[in-house]
């Protein structure tokens, strides 16, 4: 009975540390689970398939031995970037909150992780455009720890993959020794995309967080850019590029281990 009271005074010292208000948070269909990778449910669509940007100027009428959509611009893709709609479409795994305590893009925002043990996250999935040269991942996050501000510990990944096989085109970082309560915007480039033209990928943010000193990140404005021509994917100059993994985790084949909710997608070296 004793242990009982001291963990839920912990759950409740975590919560109030991070900031989070219970009356202005909303959970996220309480008991789902979502599977990560990302794959298209039933009254879930993917990003719709859509054309390409027109150019600024007239083009030839492209003839039977075209091999390029002729395009100069860029096209957003997902869906509630701001979840100022709710969580939906996103997909979900484990605890994800929506809460209108801090956000740097409307009201709301959606908070990962924030306990220990954590594997939170969220992502979206669609096809890549059949005139696709270029795209990017931007997202603003604000993290809140517990832990050390020296030695890595917790980690929130961004990651785009091939929902198929499980292949990462691109992940990047933000470690719990970085900065802490203040919204930061942040890209990851992907880079030979053209070579994923017509196939599914997902685009994820997961927060993972070892046995103590939780770490939660909140989420906003995510948004994932297709571009062709002349115009690159790049579209914010100030958003900040993602660390490297620095060796301290291993991103693992996330297919496969569901539905063991507890087996790690990460392995520490």
């Amino acid at each position: 009975m004793r242990s009982a009271v001291l963990t839920l005074l912990v759950v409740v010292v975590v919560v109030a540390g991070l900031g989070i208000l219970p009356d202005t948070i909303q959970s996220a269909y309480p008991g789902y689970r979502a599977l990560l990778p990302l794959v298209a449910k039933a009254g879930q669509e993917p990003w719709p398939t859509q054309a390409p940007p027109p150019t600024a100027t007239n083009t030839p009428t492209a003839t039977a031995t075209s091999t390029a959509v002729p395009c100069n611009g860029s096209l957003q893709v997902l869906a509630n970037t701001s979840f100022e709609t709710g969580l939906y479409p996103w997909m979900l795994n484990e605890s994800v909150l929506r809460t209108n305590s801090t956000a740097s893009d409307g009201t709301w925002s959606a908070l990962v992780a924030g306990y220990n043990n954590s594997q939170s996250g969220i992502g979206q999935a669609g096809p890549v455009p059949l005139w696709a040269e270029s795209a990017t991942l931007y997202f603003d996050e604000l993290m809140a720890s517990t832990d050390s501000t020296l030695v890595l510990h917790d980690a929130l990944a961004a990651v785009v993959y091939d929902s198929a096989t499980t292949t990462t085109l691109a992940d990047g970082w933000i470690w719990n020794t970085g900065q802490r309560n203040a919204w930061l915007r942040w890209r990851l480039p992907v880079s030979n995309i053209a070579n994923w033209r017509g196939r599914t990928i997902g685009v994820m943010l997961v927060g993972f967080t070892d046995a103590a000193f939780p770490t939660g990140w909140y989420l906003d404005n995510v948004r994932f850019y297709f571009a062709c021509g002349s115009t690159i994917a790049n579209v914010d100059t100030e958003a900040l590029t993602l660390e490297s993994n620095a060796g301290r985790y291993k991103l693992q084949d996330v297919l496969g281990l569901w539905p063991s909710p507890r087996k790690l997608w990460l392995e520490r070296s």
